[in-house]
């Protein structure tokens, strides 16, 4: 097993993970999985392949029944954003893109929802792939639960709030 592929990516709560993400992408080949930007006050998700934005934070306003979202805190997300994250995930992976990037495993994933089992399968998956390396961003209050609970021991962590840019 291999955990020297995946690497953590770690800050406080808006400290602007993904637009550090961002740019590091734009020195990048071949990066897949998906970020979640801050567009006009909403989370969109962002397919990392192509660059494709697809809707993901909802509001009371869009008409969503309560079956249809995922409550996080005081946002709304889209369950159906959430299924075609896993299955971008899924794709980019099979399709052995070097990089696969996660924005974010955070609560839910804790809680074994959101993202989960694809994170779990990924982690294990890329642990025996050595050609992909995986970019997990984790909050900072987060980390060492995640650690524990992802197998994640060996992974490298990145702490933002020490450096803003970072190299794989």
């Amino acid at each position: 097993m291999n955990a020297s592929n995946i690497t953590i990516v770690t800050a406080p709560v808006h400290y602007g993970k993904t637009s550090i993400l961002l740019n590091w992408i734009k020195t990048k080949e071949g990066v897949g999985g998906i970020l979640t930007p801050d567009i006009n006050g909403q989370r969109k998700l962002l397919r990392l392949r192509d660059g494709q934005l697809f809707a993901f934070q909802v509001t009371k306003e869009d008409n969503h029944l309560p079956e249809e979202c995922i409550i996080v805190g005081k946002y709304l997300f889209s369950k159906e954003a959430f299924q075609r994250a896993k299955l971008i995930l899924k794709e980019d992976f099979n399709a052995k893109l070097p990089y696969i990037l996660v924005d974010e495993l955070g609560k839910l994933e804790m809680a074994d929802k959101g993202l989960e089992p694809i994170i779990s399968e990924l982690i294990q998956r890329i642990k025996e792939e050595e050609q992909i390396k995986l970019i997990i961003v984790i909050r900072d209050y987060l980390l060492e639960d995640a650690i524990k609970k992802f197998n994640l021991e060996d992974a490298s962590v990145i702490k933002l709030d020490e450096t803003l840019s970072f190299t794989l």
